[in-house]
């Protein structure tokens, strides 16, 4: 099984993608996913005090702490998680699974599926 830990995000480290009022387009192939595994990999992208992103996992299991607030909408397969109490969750296209902070979740290998994903990260603190 593989884990993963998530990494703090806070003003120093990241660059946020709004850089003042209007729309902005993110075409397909913008940014470099982050390859998780070999199976697996994410786009992650701050917005104020949201990220934003794509996770794509294929028949592999993985390991992974929530430490931010993380909703995610499957648009194609399915994603099969499971909690550290055993409950085992199969969400489908459409389907929405909320992960609160410090929540553990293991990403079954049964798992085919993609998502499109925001995370609320704490307000920075003003100086």
């Amino acid at each position: 099984m593989i884990k993963i830990t998530g990494t703090a995000i806070s003003k120093t480290n990241c660059k946020y993608l709004n850089q003042g009022p209007g729309i902005q387009l993110l075409k397909a192939g913008s940014y470099e996913p982050k390859i998780l595994t070999r199976s697996i990999r994410i786009f992650d992208i701050p917005v104020n005090s949201i990220q934003m992103g794509y996770f794509d996992t294929y028949k592999e299991e993985f390991e992974i702490t929530y430490e931010l607030l993380e909703i995610q909408t499957v648009i194609k397969g399915k994603i099969v998680a499971r909690d550290d109490k055993g409950n085992r969750y199969r969400a489908e296209e459409g389907d929405v699974l909320i992960f609160t902070p410090t929540t553990t979740v293991i990403f079954d290998v049964e798992s085919d599926g993609s998502a499109i994903y925001t995370a609320h990260h704490p307000s920075e603190v003003s100086n």
